[in-house]
């Protein structure tokens, strides 16, 4: 097989057990390196048994456990080292990726070696348990899953394409290319050049990740759901909230400068203006991302309408009427994003009781 999946673990077992039942009722054909970082033995006992999914061509490999940022970057350094095949995947064992999609994007790769990724459309999958919660759940009796359909990064110029990712980071939601299928070479070769920098904030990180990897090529985005991530389950998203503690500690740790840095060591910019150009469409992404976090958290969960349209969501039927209405008018009011209800059958079974 042409593709390595590399799964990165931190505990969390009950999301590993699903993933990995539902990966081996798929029976994925592609191998599988798991990195685990976290100190749940009993997890690791049970995954060391590869008799329990024989239908997986998997690897556990067990990394010193991630106390700190340094020691996250080093497990995936080493994992990634190890992909042997073609292109790679990254994925988190709260998602779902919706395999029979694979062979179609690298069919795709392989006739276009000027694009470096490519995925299809991303699906935010909202869980909820009996009591209409939905933070950590494992297994609910209802769901939402929404399909993201958003415009590719296909400018000619490297430097468009850049803008392009920035412009439209939080727009079109493009933190998934990070699931992208990419050329394995490209970006072991864009990570092994990031982990020199002393970064200490992850999500500075993968947005260079992010600018290295357009500069590198394009990405292609195709109009079928293939990534599914389920929302309330991030372990740093809980560090972007009250307060916006990613700013401070972008600060405190004099993170922003890496931005420079790195633009000044890993690409070949001819001129001022070219590597002033890279740096100002970060400044964008970076000054959108900021306010979203304030806005979006700080802001809005104190409100009447917040909580009105929590309860709204947590109620069953009135929630999925509510959610079809929603996504009819915004496609009105914001017609460059398309977002549609779809349903997940072959997920269902690993996600509802």
């Amino acid at each position: 097989m042409k593709l390595t999946i590399i799964l990165t673990l931190k505990d969390r077992a009950p999301f590993t057990y699903r993933w990995m039942r539902y990966m081996n009722d798929m029976r994925c054909p592609c191998r599988i390196l798991i990195a685990d970082g976290g100190e749940d033995s009993a997890i690791e006992q049970h995954l060391r048994n590869h008799e329990n999914y024989r239908h997986l061509d998997y690897e556990y490999i067990r990394y010193p456990y991630d106390a700190t940022i340094e020691d996250y970057y080093m497990k995936c350094e080493n994992v990634i080292s190890r992909v042997e095949s073609e292109y790679l995947l990254r994925a988190d064992n709260d998602d779902f990726y919706l395999l029979d999609r694979i062979p179609e994007i690298l069919a795709f790769l392989d006739m276009h070696k000027n694009y470096v990724g490519a995925r299809g459309e991303l699906v935010n999958l909202t869980l909820f348990d009996r009591a209409g919660l939905s933070s950590h759940v494992t297994l609910g009796t209802r769901y939402l899953a929404v399909a993201d359909e958003v415009p590719s990064i296909e400018n000619t110029c490297p430097y468009e394409r850049v803008e392009a990712l920035c412009k439209g980071m939080s727009t079109y939601d493009y933190y998934a290319n990070w699931y992208c299928i990419f050329r394995s070479a490209s970006f072991e070769e864009v990570w092994k050049s990031l982990i020199t920098l002393p970064i200490k904030e992850m999500i500075v990180n993968e947005v260079l990740t992010h600018v290295l990897m357009v500069m590198k090529g394009k990405i292609k985005i195709m109009p079928t759901p293939f990534y599914v991530r389920q929302t309330g389950t991030s372990i740093s998203a809980a560090t972007l909230v009250v307060g916006n503690e990613f700013l401070e500690r972008c600060i405190v740790n004099n993170a922003l400068s890496e931005f420079g840095v790195a633009v000044d060591q890993f690409v070949e910019v001819q001129t001022r203006d070219e590597r002033d150009r890279l740096l100002r469409a970060i400044a964008a992404w970076l000054e959108v991302f900021v306010s979203n976090i304030y806005w979006g958290r700080v802001r809005v969960r104190t409100g009447v309408m917040f909580r009105l349209r929590q309860k709204i969501r947590r109620a069953p039927l009135l929630g999925s009427c509510m959610a079809h209405i929603y996504y009819r008018m915004a496609h009105l009011f914001s017609p460059l994003r398309q977002r549609r209800l779809v349903r997940l059958k072959s997920i269902e079974p690993y996600i509802l009781s």
